[in-house]
């Protein structure tokens, strides 16, 4: 094995020296810390057991306090062994400090009657990486524990030679490893085994890694490997035998298994980036698995397709219309619709004069009166989560959050009782009593029957509820709840049981183990967070918003200071770039205030004075490319500018995404980049129309919406900014009523007024050209006396304006066409030329000017 160790995924050579050591203190029931001491014992290993895995702590404390009156009493031996323990699992992390693992097995250490220190082998190896433990190795902390002291049971219990035998080999500690069935804890038993044999193991921990990887290098097993850990072993060999790599984190091999870096987080090369397929992530992998599980007389919706992939409406509706499926025409619209064609392009799959109703009226599926298909045949999200879920086809998620209500179930605020006494509930009073882990598929007749006076929509509500409930919720899963605007996370601990309840408010019940009395505020939370949890179900999944809930677990035992979640804050403005605009910075920086304060601005003004270049530059200088421009007219509709069904070339409709949209799933995506929207001519179309249901957004970033082409909830993230312009030349900025200006931030862009003044000379002045224009350009403002009719400096601010002819030909194509426009029915032609034409304006400009004492001359010869 000497090859794998020089080659793929090495292990450093102080983790190396550790491993040896545990080896030999298990081999020999000896110590690690404190070799020649007997410590690894079967005396130990019980004490340990009766002290901390019999005796789980599931109170509202802190870890550390918990830990404290478990360990209290305990032998030097015990306590010594359970910190050989956990500083197994410490040692090869790469995201603790060396300090932290210190700290934390010098405080077990610290209770001994006579502590030991860490000897040299320990010492150096606390600086040492080999992966990231990530979540697990933080809010499974309790769990792992209690799985290595059911090792040190296995071990000791063995006599000498059976420990020799166990432990030379990693087949046959792999053997062992596997007679120990609880806790589960796959992270932690692969990081053990790594950390003992780490030229047979790999310290790739994470499930889906590992699967991912054995799916990419498949081609290089010879089929005689005998498990998963085998088939890793020889796809290690091999890639060290060609000398692929250092790394599976690392490129070219983590190229091979993990191309877009959806799964690894490894930072993706710009070859990489350009070879990214469309379609070739998982997603839309577990879309077409979800159109083979709608069978015959059922049908389905975009949206709840959309939910199990983790996409949106918009792109699967995008992928079926290029990816031929033969059922997509069981896929409809959220409102049970249908559309007139499936077809791709100039191809139709179903046959000639054969519409997506009439093929489902052919499966049996009635339409009511408004073209709604029949509700009970629809498959739902939760019954396709639960047959992709059996069939393995969707990732495989070890932890989900949930979020249950009780701050008002029937009248009853039931959260203070849930928190002293720890347990959570669900009212189900009319629901049998029914076993835990049924699966949907049994609950669903049974709702029905028991359910059958309430509508179809509260009938699938139920189901959904008392599924996830009874089945989907696991113990270690993380519980949240809300109640007097704070949240309170905790730990499912127990099973679902049934408990009657004489009004009905609490039957179904499980335990829980609340990790604070004191909850989070509300104002504490990240925006993204605190939006999923005004969704109005009673059971909200909240597995998306996991890590952000794992963190505010952590804060709460470990009790540190809550983690801040800081709003995006735009860049401030810089000298550079107001040089590079003719503007000040300290303009500039009013600009990027505004939209840090308000993410809504409007910059309005006559025509030329740099409105859309200016929203640009700034859209460019705080988002980079993260930057969209879309032109407003009285066309322009909601489902242009936000999403909408659209014609096909084949004749049908498909469901496509606006540029709001786009940049709304960008932004969600990126929820820590900023995303900028620019409107140009915000003011042609019509807002109420345009915007929607999202207009309310605008001012309510927090608060969910129901959109009007998908069924979900939908809600504006805080890290989209939108810029709008606006042209005063029409009089609109008088007809915007009092909601847009509630709504936006107003700046005005006006050439006799900063910064618009300033930026001719300014440019004229880089440019190395005399400031005539700019002289000019003052004089005929001076004759214009509507503000709004004032002409801009970007006319002038063109190479061509300052050749030969160039200044006569844009007075008299670009300046002069406006003005007569302006003063249509007040003055002629050559009324207006001969008020504001070039030789007029020459002539003002060049006009000596008259001194005092001239003047005073003047006057006095009149007289």
């Amino acid at each position: 094995m000497s090859d794998v160790a020089a080659g793929v995924d090495p292990a450093p050579e102080e983790l190396r020296a550790v491993g040896r050591e545990y080896l030999r203190a298990m081999r020999d029931r000896d110590s690690v810390f404190t070799p020649g001491k007997a410590i690894w014992t079967k005396a130990n290993a019980d004490e340990l057991v009766a002290a901390f895995v019999d005796r789980p702590d599931i109170g509202g404390r802190s870890f550390a306090d918990k830990l404290a009156d478990q360990l209290a009493g305990a032998s030097d031996g015990a306590l010594q062994l359970f910190a050989e323990l956990w500083y197994a699992s410490l040692a090869p992390l790469a995201d603790y400090a060396p300090e932290t693992k210190r700290s934390l097995i010098g405080g077990i250490l610290g209770k001994m009657t006579v502590p030991v220190p860490l000897p040299p082998v320990v010492e150096s190896a606390l600086g040492a990486k080999a992966f990231n433990g990530g979540v697990a190795f933080k809010t499974r902390r309790p769990f792992q524990l209690a799985l290595l002291v059911r090792i040190a049971v296995a071990v000791t219990a063995l006599d000498g030679e059976e420990r020799k035998e166990v432990l030379s080999e990693p087949r046959r500690w792999k053997a062992l490893l596997e007679s120990v069935l609880e806790p589960k804890e796959p992270a932690q038993r692969k990081a053990l085994s790594w950390l003992l044999f780490p030229d047979y193991f790999l310290s790739v921990v994470s499930t889906p890694h590992r699967l991912a990887i054995r799916k990419a290098f498949a081609d290089l097993l010879d089929g005689s490997a005998i498990d998963e850990d085998d088939e890793l072993f020889q796809i290690r060999s091999e890639l060290s035998r060609r000398r692929a790599g250092a790394s599976f984190y690392t490129a070219p091999i983590v190229d091979q298994w993990d191309p877009e870096r959806t799964l690894s987080g490894s930072p993706v090369t710009p070859e990489a980036l350009a070879k990214r397929s469309r379609f070739r992530t998982p997603g839309y992998a577990i879309v077409s698995a979800a159109l083979d599980l709608i069978g015959e007389g059922r049908w389905s919706t975009y949206s709840d397709v959309a939910s199990v992939a983790g996409l949106t409406a918009s792109q699967v509706g995008e992928y079926l219309n290029l990816i031929e499926h033969p059922t997509g025409y069981r896929v409809i619209k959220h409102d049970g619709t249908t559309y007139e064609k499936y077809g791709y392009g100039e191809r139709d799959l179903l046959p000639e004069g054969v519409t997506p109703r009439s093929a489902l009226e052919a499966e049996g599926i009635e339409f009511d009166l408004r073209g709604v298909a029949d509700p009970a045949k629809r498959v739902s999200k939760e019954d396709l989560r639960e047959q992709l879920d059996a069939a393995g086809l969707l990732p495989q998620v070890t932890r989900r959050g949930w979020l249950i209500r009780g701050s008002s179930v029937n009248g009853k605020d039931l959260v203070p009782t849930w928190r002293e006494e720890g347990w959570i509930s669900l009212a189900a009073s009319n629901l049998r009593q029914v076993a835990p882990g049924i699966t949907r598929d049994e609950l669903k007749p049974i709702v029905d029957e028991d359910y059958a006076h309430a509508s179809y929509h509260v009938k699938s509500e139920k189901l959904d509820e008392f599924h996830a409930f009874l089945t989907r919720m696991e113990q270690g899963h993380l519980i949240a709840t809300v109640d007097q605007g704070r949240l309170y996370v905790g730990n499912l601990v127990g099973d679902a049981r049934y408990e009657p309840s004489p009004e009905g408010d609490s039957n179904l019940v499980r335990d829980v183990a609340w990790v604070s009395d004191e909850g989070i505020d509300y104002a504490d939370l990240p925006a993204e967070l605190a939006t999923k949890l005004k969704v109005q179900r009673d059971v909200v999944d909240l597995t998306q918003q996991l890590e952000t809930l794992e963190g505010l677990l952590e804060t709460e035992t470990e009790q540190a200071p809550p983690p801040v979640y800081e709003k995006v804050v735009l860049q401030p403005a810089t000298a550079g770039l107001a040089a590079e605009l003719h503007v000040s910075q300290a303009w500039l920086q009013e600009s990027i205030d505004l939209l840090n304060d308000r993410p809504q601005l409007i910059f309005y003004g006559p025509p030329g004075t740099g409105k859309t270049f200016l929203a640009q530059a700034i859209a460019r200088h705080v988002a980079g490319e993260n930057v969209r421009l879309v032109q407003f007219h009285p066309a322009y509709s909601y489902e242009d500018f936000f999403e909408g069904y659209r014609p096909t070339s084949s004749g049908g409709f498909e469901l496509k995404p606006g540029p709001m949209r786009k940049v709304v799933d960008q932004a969600l995506a990126n929820p820590r980049d900023p995303y900028v929207l620019i409107i140009d001519e915000i003011n042609r179309g019509n807002l109420a129309k345009v915007f929607g249901e999202l207009y309310f957004l605008l001012e309510y970033r927090k608060e969910n919406v129901e959109l009007l082409y998908a069924d979900e909830e939908f809600n504006l993230p805080e890290n989209v900014f939108i810029i709008g312009t606006m042209n005063t030349a029409d009089r609109s900025i008088a007809l915007v009523d009092a909601a847009m200006r509630r709504r936006f931030a107003f700046l005005p862009l006006h050439p006799s007024e900063e910064p618009t003044n300033g930026i001719l000379r300014s440019w004229l002045a880089e440019q190395g050209l005399p400031v005539r224009v700019a002289d000019l350009l003052d004089e005929l403002n001076r004759r214009i006396e509507d503000a709004d009719f004032k002409i801009g400096p970007s006319y002038f601010m063109r190479p061509a304006v300052h050749g030969p002819g160039g200044l006569e030909r844009t007075w008299r194509t670009s300046i002069l066409p406006l003005l007569e426009e302006h003063h249509f029915g007040e003055l002629t032609g050559q009324q207006v030329v001969a008020r504001y034409g070039l030789d007029a304006v020459v002539a003002a400009v060049d006009k000596p000017a008259v001194t005092l004492t001239e003047a005073s001359d003047e006057s006095t010869d009149s007289g």
